[in-house]
C-alpha cells in the first residue's frame, strides 16, 4: 500500500478536485488547494479512501466515470465504469475490503475489490429498476445500505454483491441519499 500523508479531499462540478493536508489546518482556518481533475470526468460527485489499497476513488459522470489515485494531490487514472451514465456515490468497507458505487445507467449498483476495475449488478428487482442515489456502509453492523429509485427505495448487504429490499417507507418515491450512526 502506498504511503499517503492525512488529508481530505473535496469533488465538485467542473470538475473540481480540491485538497487539503491535515498538516495545514489550523484553528479557524482550513485552505483547500485546487488539484489536477481526472479526465474525461465533467461532474465529480463523491469520493473515498480505501486505505488498505492505498487508493482514492473518485465518482461521477462524463466519459468516464470513475478515476483512481493513490496520492492525495496527484494524478488519476480514470474509466468508464459498468454503470455508463453516472456514479452517484461510494462507500467503503475496510472490514470486508469492498467499495460499493451507487448510479445509473446500465446498472445501479457495482462493486470492487480493487477500485481498479468494477463489477455491474444490474437493474433488476433485488437491485433498483431505475437508480440507485446514496450508499453507506455501517462498520458496526457490517452492512451495506442503498437508496435509490424504482421498485424499491431502501436495499441492504452483507457483502456489496448480494442485496436484498428492506422496503420503501419513509419516502414519496426516491430516497436519495444515507447516512448512519452508531449513536442511533
Amino acid at each position: 500500500a502506498v504511503s499517503n500523508p492525512p488529508g481530505f479531499i473535496a469533488v465538485g462540478n467542473g470538475p473540481l478536485v480540491a485538497f487539503l493536508l491535515s498538516s495545514s489546518i489550523t484553528a479557524g482556518t482550513v485552505t483547500f488547494t485546487t488539484g489536477t481533475a481526472p479526465s474525461a470526468m465533467t461532474n465529480l460527485f463523491s469520493t473515498v479512501y480505501a486505505q488498505s489499497l492505498g487508493l482514492w476513488i473518485i465518482v461521477g459522470s462524463g466519459a468516464s466515470q470513475v478515476a483512481y489515485g493513490s496520492a492525495i494531490n496527484g494524478s488519476w487514472i480514470s474509466y468508464t465504469s459498468p454503470m455508463t451514465t453516472a456514479c452517484n456515490q461510494i462507500a467503503w468497507a475496510p472490514s470486508l475490503g469492498v467499495m460499493v458505487v451507487a448510479g445509473e445507467g446500465t446498472h445501479s449498483l457495482m462493486y470492487s475489490t480493487t477500485g481498479l476495475s468494477f463489477i455491474g449488478l444490474g437493474n433488476t428487482f433485488a437491485t433498483f429498476t431505475t437508480r440507485a442515489t446514496g450508499v453507506v456502509f455501517n462498520t458496526t453492523l457490517n452492512q451495506f445500505v442503498a437508496t435509490g429509485l424504482g421498485v424499491n427505495t431502501f436495499l441492504s448487504s452483507p457483502d456489496g454483491i448480494n442485496w436484498g429490499s428492506i422496503g420503501t417507507t419513509g419516502v414519496d418515491a426516491t430516497a436519495r441519499s444515507v447516512a448512519w450512526s452508531p449513536l442511533l
